[in-house]
């Protein structure tokens, strides 16, 4: 996979209620992304 194409780590503070729910959910990694680019539009 092409260098731009790959994710790269980044850090967030998020409330504990957040992360709870994104753990329940799966892959805590995998839905913010996908949360972030439904809320983007990407």
């Amino acid at each position: 996979m092409p260098t731009e194409q790959r994710k790269r780590r980044v850090n967030l503070m998020l409330a504990p209620d957040v992360i709870a729910a994104l753990k329940a959910r799966g892959s805590m990694s995998a839905q913010v992304d996908k949360i972030l680019r439904e809320a983007l539009g990407l």
